[in-house]
């Protein structure tokens, strides 16, 4: 155990030194067929944080079985939507109750800030759980007019197994944004955590169990994805610190919006093939109230004169990523510096930020992917997004392997999977379910010229 281990709060430290950690199937923890684990690292350090089974389709197959028995023959489908209720407000009530430890092992396995994990992910998982919980009675169906010779009406039924894959970036949240609504509809669940950040979605499972969900309703299988054959570990920070990585060897490929420094990073050789992937846009939100009066401003640099002008409170991430570029030059164009007490910096990732522009009540410029996916942490409105400078384009860049000898293959790989028609296709409607938009458009084999003339 190292010194690093040895300092975590007891909870933490118990649920991830001893042995290796199994999967849940069938509300059993067991061992993978193949009897394979792998590792799990805490990015900020690449020391290993737990031993995990790795999860095969032999293992998903016995997932798959497990869940299929209890949607069969086990009560969950069948279970008063009074009772579907009362598990789900459970599992809420435990997720708030081991809010820090949850935190501690979200930052240990995923990198971002503790503030962020306790004060975003953990509170947005139990208020996701708390939100499905008042489902299970209000799903119902309808007598429908129909020939008095008919009686003609719809039953809404469960439709059965879901299969769900959640990714490394909201582990527990976007857990809870699969498992809440399928939970409250009576289906059963086999999850897939990202191989990255397994953690939260194993001890999630446990709180399941103890909140009464039934043997067999929710399997966790974690494991590998085996499209490339390589091991992915992804770093989740802003533009500018991604960058500073490079410099320090310590990446392979670059996802970044930043693009007047990417332009100098592939002027000095430091990266290579600079490609597009995607977009989106930026937004300034603010207080519902205005008290800038923005709303209705075309450009963003008027709106940004006129805050100032109000002395109303802005807020920044403040931490060199590409959102905070951009304000920058934003800032330079309108002639003024942002210094006094009405501009603050937090130097924090984006979901914490404008968690903390919510609480002030403050302007900030945000890019909207993250703003939807924080709307239940804010209550911040969106005042201006059309200006053309917020488009928000995402380039992907590898390394240079002649000025870093030690890079690996793989990160072309990557390069070119996230341009490759697979997940091309992908974003096409990643978020749509849930936010009625996408939050990315895909751009492959297009160029910002093209973007901006579309604009």
């Amino acid at each position: 155990m190292n010194q690093e281990t040895q300092a975590l709060p007891e909870a933490v430290r118990d649920f991830i030194t001893p042995g290796h950690k199994k999967m849940l199937i069938g509300g059993k923890w067991v061992d993978a067929v193949s009897g394979k684990t792998f590792v799990t690292v805490n990015p900020a350090t690449a020391e290993p944080l737990a031993m995990v089974a790795e999860g095969d389709a032999a293992d998903i197959d016995r997932a798959v079985e497990a869940a299929r028995k209890a949607f069969d023959e086990g009560p969950w489908p069948h279970e008063k939507p009074s009772q579907r209720t009362k598990v789900l407000l459970r599992i809420a009530e435990l997720i708030e109750q081991h809010r820090d430890e949850l935190a501690q092992l979200e930052t240990l396995d995923n990198g971002k800030t503790l503030f962020e994990s306790r004060n975003v992910d953990i509170p947005g998982a139990a208020e996701t759980f708390r939100y499905y919980a008042g489902w299970p009675t209000k799903i119902y169906g309808e007598t429908n007019p129909s020939d008095p010779s008919f009686f003609n009406y719809t039953l809404r039924e469960p439709v059965g197994v879901c299969g769900q894959i959640i990714p490394w970036n909201f582990p527990l949240m976007m857990a809870a944004w699969k498992l809440g609504p399928a939970l409250a509809c009576g289906n059963t669940v086999v999850l897939k955590p990202a191989e990255q950040t397994p953690l939260t979605a194993l001890r999630l499972g446990e709180l399941l169990l103890e909140a009464g969900v039934p043997e067999g309703v929710v399997n966790i299988v974690p494991g590998f994805e085996r499209e490339s054959g390589y091991q992915v570990k992804a770093v989740a920070v802003g533009t500018g610190q991604a960058l500073a990585l490079v410099r320090k060897s310590e990446a392979d490929v670059v996802l970044a919006h930043a693009p007047d420094t990417e332009k100098k990073y592939i002027a000095d050789g430091t990266l290579i093939r600079r490609r597009l992937v995607m977009h989106n846009s930026f937004v300034l939100a603010g207080p519902a109230a205005d008290p800038a009066k923005i709303k209705g401003t075309i450009k963003a640099v008027d709106a940004l004169k006129k805050i100032v002008e109000a002395k109303t409170t802005f807020v920044s991430r403040g931490d060199d990523s590409g959102t905070h570029q951009l304000e920058k030059r934003l800032w330079e164009q309108a002639g003024i510096e942002p210094i006094g007490e009405w501009y603050l910096e937090s130097g924090l990732g984006m979901g914490s930020t404008l968690k903390l522009a919510g609480e002030q009540q403050a302007y900030i410029i945000a890019d909207r992917a993250t703003y939807l996916a924080c709307l239940k942490t804010t209550d911040l409105v969106v005042l201006v997004e059309d200006d053309q400078v917020f488009l928000n384009i995402y380039h992907v860049l590898e390394v240079n392997p002649e000025k870093f000898p030690k890079v690996h293959k793989g990160g072309k790989a990557l390069a070119d999977f996230l341009l490759s028609a697979t997940v091309q296709d992908m974003l096409k409607m990643f978020g749509v379910d849930k936010f009625g938009e996408p939050l990315f458009y895909p751009d492959a084999g297009r160029t910002e010229v093209d973007l901006l003339q579309r604009q």
